[in-house]
């Protein structure tokens, strides 16, 4: 297994964390009051807009060549800490 597709399986596995965490947070949100949903439903379309820009990413990523690959990492590693940061705090905020 290549150092790319090592690093792709990783970043799949990310993903259904990703999926799970923010469907735990949608599934609040139906169970929230009024305002808090309108709330949960915010952050929630923020995350999947930045659930989809990191899947874009990791389409490059994923079309890249063996060479080039690792250029594109580091904006996909920028993305992925901006989610990974949002979904954390959503998680606080209502919990």
């Amino acid at each position: 297994m290549s150092l790319k597709d090592h690093y792709l399986n990783q970043v799949e596995e990310q993903f259904k964390e990703w999926k799970y965490e923010i469907d735990k947070i949608e599934a609040q949100a139906e169970e929230a009051e009024a305002e808090t949903k309108i709330d949960y439903l915010r952050r929630l379309d923020t995350l999947k807009g930045k659930q989809r820009e990191a899947k874009l990413k990791l389409k490059e990523i994923k079309e890249a060549g063996e060479e080039s690959w690792e250029d594109l990492k580091t904006g996909y590693e920028k993305v992925r800490e901006d989610l990974q940061k949002s979904i954390e705090n959503a998680q606080t905020s209502f919990t």
